[in-house]
């Protein structure tokens, strides 16, 4: 799977731009909370929950299959507090002359602020609890998260983020569009960049390298109700929902079937 897939959505997707900023609500469904693999500012409710479970199934050198849960409560108007995981068992995978474990848990607990004066913007610091094959300790996670109506359809999404590994910190810059198609249907794309850290191993030295990560997908949320169950199926190569491993591609490009439901009240 061409790990530009994301890239090409983006450009496929994109109107013209030249309307106002802040269209969000009107753009994309209430989902928008997050694209593949980057979060976005979205809008936090006093007392709304939000509850996502998702399957990602790599194939390739990863061969994994990936577990992620994300749960978030919207404690004020301006504070969301999210507690998320990406849960998979380790491998190694052998290469010639040796061998590259991966795989793993990360565990991740962050605050989302967001003024309601600039609503298009938001901040979030997280602590994430790592225990993978790569990294077995704890992390100060950020993001800083902006968007922008262009069009009645279309939102840009912008987010560079960090995790402060030890030797190694993961800096990156992320970008995205989510489109509504039509009635309860909307269409995500995103990539980032990596400014700093590497973010994988190759499978051909063992050696430490670094890798975009991409992701795209369809979201459909069925006309019932206040449309309180949203469906997802997409591709991406990155490896889950935490700050940390939506930074870190699978092997040597593997890319995984991405299979999710969203639950809000």
């Amino acid at each position: 799977m061409p790990r530009l897939v994301a890239c090409a959505v983006c450009l496929m997707l994109a109107p013209s731009v030249g309307a106002r900023a802040g269209q969000l609500d009107e753009a994309i469904p209430w989902t928008g909370k997050r694209l593949v693999n980057l979060d976005t500012p979205g809008e936090s409710v006093r007392g709304g929950v939000r509850f996502t479970g998702e399957l990602r199934v790599f194939g390739a050198s990863e061969d994994m299959l990936y577990g992620n849960l994300q749960l978030g409560y919207g404690a004020s108007p301006s504070l969301e507090i999210v507690i998320r995981a990406t849960l998979a068992e380790r491998k190694t995978f052998n290469g010639d002359g040796f061998g590259i474990r991966h795989g793993g848990t990360d565990v991740e607990l962050l605050g989302r602020l967001r003024s309601p004066r600039y609503p298009d913007w938001a901040l979030e610091v997280g602590l994430s609890s790592a225990a993978t094959a790569a990294q077995d300790d704890l992390f100060l996670t950020a993001q800083a998260l902006y968007q922008r109506g262009i069009g009645p359809r279309t939102t840009f999404f912008l987010a560079p983020k960090a995790v402060f590994i030890d030797s190694n910190a993961l800096i990156g810059i992320g970008g995205g569009v989510a489109v509504r198609l039509a009635e309860g249907l909307e269409a995500v794309g995103d990539i980032t960049g990596m400014v700093s850290g590497d973010n994988t191993y190759s499978v051909h030295s063992g050696g430490r390298t670094r890798g975009e990560v991409w992701g795209a997908a369809l979201r459909y949320a069925p006309p019932r109700g206040n449309r309180d169950l949203v469906l997802e199926l997409g591709v991406t190569n990155g490896l889950g929902v935490t700050t940390g491993m939506s930074m870190t591609p699978g092997l040597g490009g593997s890319a995984a079937v991405v299979l999710g439901a969203t639950w809000r009240r």
